[in-house]
């Protein structure tokens, strides 16, 4: 089979390997799309590397379990970028017939971080106010569709008017420019922030203590604008916030299975009742990778990015 491994120094090389043989807790697939995430490009960079050593980027598949028809996609730690994958089974979510497999890779990854954010880190409620930064990414895009179900109050972040609009569409209230170095007070004087969803930390990460509400949650994701910042404490004493970090890919096989069931049981029928919808920004042929990444590095992508075997 064809698959993509990562080379020292960072590049991508295509090899031919054999199918692997599942173990008894796993499930073999035959792979027909890929959902690329940003992880996958910092894991090349040597800054987000598999917890089990994998060489072999891609934390979401779509397929056909091998020797069946079932379509299924699954969450991994890596070893995506392959014709086939050995999933667990516990992170394996079984699809409707008509389902468009190709599509259901955007779904494992992203939405299961959403769960693990806006669900169980942020616990969020109907009719809260949110601040989603990022809303025109993969994960924001979903975000952003399931706080507007529940009937929250959302507010984004985006580069451009071109993705505001994109963000309006899919349910976000108000948009504004995350290069803003005063957004919070925009923010604040429509209602504040119950819940902030963060990948940018950095210099932004003052501006969203001032944008949370008493008791508020600061969730953060990612640090896209630097790992270091210099934060008023007074404020988050004060206001009682809670500034919660946490990664899909650290968290142990049981938590994954909690949230994969959360994921089928609440999400995933949001899916088909598309009230949710998984937004494709483009679809790649499988050797077209750099094109794709390149896509996700210059951040002009809005919502997914698929590869096609």
């Amino acid at each position: 089979m064809k698959q993509f491994q990562i080379q020292s120094d960072g590049s991508l090389k295509l090899i031919f390997i054999d199918i692997p043989t599942p173990k008894e807790n796993e499930l073999l697939i035959k792979v027909s799309s890929i959902g690329i995430n940003r992880a996958d490009i910092l894991q090349r960079e040597g800054l987000y590397p598999a917890p089990n050593g994998d060489n072999v980027p891609g934390l979401e598949v779509a397929g056909i379990i091998e020797g069946t028809n079932r379509k299924v996609c699954a969450l991994l730690e890596s070893g995506g970028y392959s014709e086939y994958v050995c999933a667990k089974k516990s992170q394996v979510i079984f699809l409707e017939e008509d389902f468009d497999v190709i599509q259901a890779a955007a779904l494992p990854e992203a939405l299961t971080t959403v769960w693990m954010a806006l669900f169980d880190c942020g616990k969020i409620k109907a009719n809260k106010n949110i601040l989603i930064h990022g809303g025109s990414s993969g994960i924001g895009s979903f975000a952003i569709q399931a706080a507007a179900t529940l009937g929250c109050k959302v507010f984004t972040t985006a580069s451009n008017k071109s993705k505001f609009d994109f963000c309006r569409k899919l349910g976000a209230d108000f948009c504004l420019n995350y290069t803003d170095n005063n957004f919070s007070a925009f923010i604040k004087e429509n209602g504040g922030a119950d819940i902030v969803i963060d990948i940018l930390g950095g210099k932004y990460l003052q501006e969203n203590i001032k944008s949370l509400n008493k008791y508020g949650k600061l969730i953060s994701l990612a640090v896209m604008d630097g790992s270091e910042a210099k934060i008023n404490m007074g404020a988050v004493l004060m206001k009682n916030l809670n500034i919660i970090g946490t990664t899909l890919r650290s968290k142990s096989e049981n938590i994954k299975e909690t949230y994969i069931q959360n994921v089928k049981d609440v999400l995933i029928p949001l899916i088909y009742l598309k009230k949710i919808t998984p937004i494709i920004d483009g679809i790649y042929k499988f050797e077209e990778v750099e094109i794709a990444h390149n896509k996700i590095k210059n951040r002009t992508h809005k919502g997914k990015i698929i590869l096609k075997l």
